[in-house]
């Protein structure tokens, strides 16, 4: 997946500083999606003039094509060079986000945020953290609703609304399906659940609508190092889409190693909401909220179904870290699946 180290040198100088002597590559991390991060650790010459390149550089390379997903490859590019400069949020110094003629993956070449507190798969916040993501969470939100409302033309390019896309006919085959192949037990209230959200999408397709990150997941998310006052940093725009803020929030609370599990819920969404009213200035009704909320963790929850019926009939390698995140995902979803049935 990576293009030639002629080529990273190649970019390196032309967009970031002429004087990088050589590099050296270490891959840090994977996606399903797919794609793949690198450190670039850079050199200058002994010779070169002072004030030369930063120590090391981000580079995501993106395959050209993903299943299922047309406009997948292109959709963070797309963000960093049309949305990011219309947002107030703090994010890495981007040097190129585009296309390589050569091998037409994908590349973003970003700063890297070596400040900052990066989590793994496996991180479990702490309340202070939340507080420090939710308040970019509510920033995100607040200013995507206002380019909406002030004009702004969505982009085709944008991730499908999750409402719009769940295709409620064939999720209760697909339930079959992975009750049969053992993938997880039946849930014996889910047509009933998916009687309740064929009621309820019109309702919420109505819902305030905003700009959504669409993958509030650890590693996704670089935490300063002063909780209190910094801003956390958003990474990994794949899925940037539009929808209502609450499924932002639906995700967060159905992690696949349940990275959530020491907040609690009802608190951590009581102080977004406080942060969403210091920048709009008018407080959400609150009934309305939890009505919406419970419509949103129902529909990431089923919107899923699709996609752990894909794992099961196409699944990651055994042992990798996207096969460990779907045997975890598997069992938080099938809770909240149960648990979401069991209340309509």
């Amino acid at each position: 997946m990576l293009p030639s180290i002629q080529v990273c040198l190649e970019l390196v100088r032309q967009t970031v500083h002429p004087h990088v002597h050589r590099l050296r590559i270490h891959e840090i991390k994977r996606s399903a999606t797919p794609a793949v991060i690198y450190r670039l650790t850079l050199e200058k010459p002994s010779s070169a003039v002072s004030g030369g390149p930063p120590a090391s550089l981000i580079l995501k390379c993106v395959e050209a094509e993903w299943p299922d997903d047309p406009n997948g490859p292109d959709r963070e590019p797309n963000f960093y060079a049309t949305l990011a400069d219309q947002l107030d949020l703090a994010g890495p110094a981007i040097f190129f986000a585009g296309c390589d003629p050569t091998s037409r993956q994908r590349l973003v070449l970003m700063e890297d945020l070596s400040g900052y507190h990066l989590p793994n798969v496996r991180h479990i916040w702490k309340a202070e953290e939340a507080r420090c993501f939710l308040r970019t969470y509510a920033r995100l939100h607040s200013q995507g609703a206002a380019l909406l409302t002030n004009g702004l033309e969505p982009p085709g390019w944008l991730f499908p609304r999750h409402e719009r896309d769940l295709q409620i006919d064939r999720l209760a085959s697909l339930h079959v399906d992975l009750v049969q192949a053992k993938f997880w037990p039946e849930i014996p209230r889910f047509v009933e659940l998916l009687t309740w959200i064929e009621k309820k999408l019109v309702e919420f397709s109505r819902s305030p609508k905003t700009l959504l990150h669409n993958d509030v997941f650890p590693p996704n998310i670089a935490l300063p190092r002063d909780l209190e006052r910094g801003e956390a940093i958003l990474l990994d725009w794949e899925m940037v889409g539009l929808g209502p803020a609450e499924l932002d929030l639906s995700f967060l609370f159905m992690q696949p190693f349940q990275s959530s599990r020491e907040l609690d819920r009802r608190s951590m969404l009581e102080y977004y909401w406080h942060e969403r009213q210091r920048w709009d200035g008018v407080p959400a009704d609150a009934s309305e909220r939890v009505d919406r909320q419970l419509i949103a963790d129902a529909v990431w929850a089923l919107w899923l179904v699709r996609v752990a019926h894909r794992v099961w009939r196409s699944p990651f390698p055994a042992g990798s870290l996207e096969a460990q995140y779907w045997q975890a995902m598997a069992g938080v979803l099938h809770s909240k699946l149960t648990e979401l049935a069991d209340g309509v």
